[in-house]
């Protein structure tokens, strides 16, 4: 029997209390989700939602006030949930999810004030030890949310804390979600780049090939992203020059500082493992936004390099001069470009007249690598003084 107080009042168990309170949240989150189905489902119907690609593409859906405001009640008990080692709260916890990102993917009106709690919770969730490559993909499909963050905020360090961590995670890395994730990040924002950076600067020393080829992935799809991308508004000069200053920063402080390293590293595994980041941009350079910016980043660093008093250096360029060649300007004209040939078969004749013998082996390797891909650019006489070299 239940028990009763002095004046015979039933004392409910404050356990039995709070489990009866986590299932109102979960039924509440459960029938919100399913109003916005139905909201959804009408706005296909009127013609104002598209569905195509996976993602819905719409303009904004209106909830009646009463929804919003217990969906805004059920989010704000997100962190609180997290606390409670109580099953229930777990379940509860994941229905609420599920609610705040249809909001999300739905595009309802203020939808921004559901992710404040949902973003953290979901990347805590995602960096686990017993995380799955589905808790990836979940973050991976809000990771426009990360876009609403404040990164100049103080109070956002923690967060940033967990953002740099998935640079060196190995689920991320190795699953396309994960990669994705982290290509977005770093176009989020321009103070963020160099953070990420350095995390995964971190990473590179001993780091297997998958690693490299994943880094190598997210640095080119993410330079491709902001180089490309354009403000929808042309007159937004606001959002143009933070576009601008992402991409300054990816290729000013990330890019051309592995360009350094390759070339530079004390380490020759260090080079080659960094020559492995780059290489995404090597095979691409027929494309004339890749082959500019290798122009304009490899350009200060390698001909001086190349006659460095460093033997090492020079080794380590001539790999590069291969990579590049013929390092130029594709819109510079035809006679940029054969200067440009004729000043690295000029560097390549150098190399294979060394006085160190690892230089010279290196220059012939890439003399014949350089002349197996553009014996028809290379002029005759040029490339008769090449195979002359002894």
């Amino acid at each position: 029997l239940p028990d009763e107080d002095d004046e015979g009042n039933v004392i409910q168990d404050a356990d039995a209390s709070s489990t009866q309170s986590i299932l109102f949240l979960r039924c509440c989150a459960f029938l919100v989700e399913a109003y916005l189905e139905g909201m959804l489902a009408r706005a296909a119907k009127s013609g104002t939602t598209k569905r195509g690609g996976g993602q819905q593409q719409q303009r904004q859906v209106e909830v009646i006030d009463e929804a919003f405001e217990i969906a805004e009640l059920l989010h704000d008990q997100l962190f609180p949930l997290h606390s409670s080692p109580a099953r229930e709260a777990r379940l509860t916890q994941s229905a609420i999810f599920g609610m705040c990102e249809k909001y999300w993917h739905g595009n309802f009106v203020d939808r921004e004030q559901l992710v404040t709690q949902l973003i953290p919770l979901l990347l805590v969730k995602s960096l686990d030890d017993g995380a799955q490559k589905s808790d990836v993909k979940r973050l991976c499909s809000i990771r426009d949310a990360i876009n609403l963050l404040d990164f100049d905020d103080v109070s956002i360090s923690s967060l940033k804390n967990h953002l740099l961590r998935t640079v060196g995670n190995p689920l991320f890395l190795q699953s396309v979600d994960g990669r994705k994730f982290i290509t977005h990040l770093f176009g989020v924002d321009a103070s963020l780049v160099g953070e990420l950076h350095r995390s995964v600067r971190a990473q590179i020393p001993g780091a297997k090939r998958s690693i490299l080829t994943a880094y190598a992935e997210i640095y080119f799809n993410a330079w491709k992203a902001v180089s490309s991308e354009k403000p929808e508004d042309d007159d937004d000069e606001e959002e143009e020059n933070s576009m601008n200053e992402v991409q300054i920063a990816i290729e000013e402080n990330c890019l051309q500082d592995f360009m350094y390293q390759v070339i530079h590293a004390a380490n020759p595994s260090t080079s080659k493992s960094v020559r492995t980041v780059l290489d995404k941009f090597h095979v691409n350079k027929k494309s004339p936004d890749v082959e500019r910016l290798l122009h304009r980043m490899y350009g200060p660093l390698l001909w001086r390099a190349l006659s460095s008093a460093n033997a090492r250096v020079r080794r380590q360029a001539a790999g590069v001069l291969a990579d590049t060649f013929p390092l130029r300007d594709p819109t510079a004209g035809e006679e940029w470009t054969e200067e440009c040939v004729k000043r690295s078969v000029r560097a390549m004749v150098a190399l294979m007249e060394d006085v160190v013998p690892s230089v010279r082996v290196a220059g012939s390797m890439a003399t014949a690598r350089i002349l197996s891909s553009f014996w028809s650019v290379v002029p005759s006489g040029d490339i008769r003084t090449l195979l002359n070299r002894k």
